[in-house]
């Protein structure tokens, strides 16, 4: 059985002083560990802070930042109503049609080279030639304003349902400000 093994890279008092943030770097605990192996663990001691904030660690080998909880809420929730707007999108009529009509134009293609190309050149996909070949593709909510274009159709409740996912992405992009801890072990 493994363990990890924990360093700490960060201490300094909670937002109101009465607990403390504790930053700790940890690496699996065997010989053969890498740096790209290694996980920020963080904890905040104050029961107060913890009801008003939380770390946001969008990459476990990066420092985390705190955040107001309200602004990690609203990331969650623009989350899950992404995650719904791609679900509405999927089992919509057009873009079933559309799904349809794009195997098919890969099927008439000569050569998986052509069909890939073609998956390329609409911007489809970025995935090799090999990785195609090995997967195939089958189309997502994440391609279809790609889909539309490269078959010059239109339709308005689709692109607003496109729309609607990339405002809610765009709130998950969007890196909240950081709460000044001068904690080293945290992105400020």
């Amino acid at each position: 059985m493994s363990t990890d093994d924990c360093s700490v890279v960060g201490r300094s008092v909670c937002p109101c002083g009465k607990g403390e943030i504790l930053v700790e770097l940890c690496m699996p605990d065997h010989p053969w560990a890498r740096d790209s192996q290694g996980w920020y663990r963080n904890s905040l001691s104050c029961d107060d802070c913890r009801l008003e904030y939380e770390f946001l660690q969008r990459d476990p080998n990066k420092k985390a930042r705190l955040i107001l909880r309200e602004q990690a809420e609203r990331i969650r929730d623009a989350e899950k109503m992404w995650h719904q707007t791609l679900r509405e999108i999927e089992a919509s009529a057009t873009f079933e049609r559309l799904s349809e009509k794009l195997e098919q134009a890969l099927v008439e293609q000569r050569s998986a080279a052509a069909a890939h190309r073609l998956l390329t050149a609409a911007k489809l996909t970025y995935d090799s030639i090999g990785q195609y070949r090995r997967h195939g593709y089958k189309l997502s909510a994440l391609h279809a304003a790609e889909a539309l274009t490269l078959f010059g159709q239109r339709d308005t409740d689709i692109e607003a349902l496109i729309d609607r996912a990339e405002r809610y992405r765009e709130i998950m992009r969007k890196t909240p400000t950081a709460i000044k801890t001068g904690n080293p072990g945290l992105e400020s």
